[in-house]
């Protein structure tokens, strides 16, 4: 059986494609309200730094993802016993 929690999902997606179709087209308000909502849902207001401290500065934000990226494509130290393990000896 399906989630029904997906079709609700996919019926409003429906539904707000045939809204768009119906008023997006238009140079209308319908068009502007919805590229206001969209620019402030893709907002990052505030986020939680490693300790869990909320941070709202702009430059904080940043240094957060940075240092997330990083850290997360940072290489990890070799392990040299797995290597050796892999050296059939003569």
């Amino acid at each position: 059986m399906g989630d029904p929690d997906r079709g609700v999902y996919k019926y409003k997606i429906k539904r707000s494609r045939i809204k768009w179709l119906q008023m997006g087209d238009k140079n209308s308000r319908f068009f502007h309200l919805t590229k206001i909502q969209r620019k402030q849902r893709n907002q990052i207001l505030k986020l939680k730094d490693k300790e869990g401290v909320w941070k709202s500065e702009s430059k904080e934000i940043a240094g957060i993802i940075k240092n997330h990226f990083q850290t997360l494509y940072e290489a990890p130290p070799p392990d040299l016993e797995d290597i050796f393990s892999l050296i059939e000896p003569k």
